[in-house]
């Protein structure tokens, strides 16, 4: 967990200034949030560059941000090889199968 620490408080930094209508200030973290990310083997997605893109309007860049998230976060879960709907691996729904 402390891996995560840094690159978590980055992209909620770039969130911040978003949502504060400082795009600019947010845009100049987001190479320095990919560079905190390599450094520290970080596997979050580009939530801060996401939500630049969508305040911006940018809606083909946030849809590419959006899909390369979700392509990232289904790909490193045991759910994605279940498929959607399916427990997780070592989980049961709680039903008994008589």
């Amino acid at each position: 967990m402390p891996r995560l620490r840094l690159p978590l408080a980055v992209r909620s930094r770039i969130l911040l200034h978003a949502h504060a209508g400082e795009l600019e200030e947010g845009a100049a973290l987001i190479a320095g949030a990919q560079a905190v990310a390599d450094a520290t083997g970080s596997q979050l997605g580009p939530y801060g560059a996401l939500g630049i893109a969508a305040f911006r309007g940018r809606e083909a860049e946030a849809t590419e941000l959006i899909q390369a998230t979700l392509y990232g976060v289904t790909s490193r879960t045991p759910r994605a090889a279940a498929g959607p709907g399916q427990p997780r691996a070592g989980r049961t729904t709680g039903k008994s199968a008589a």
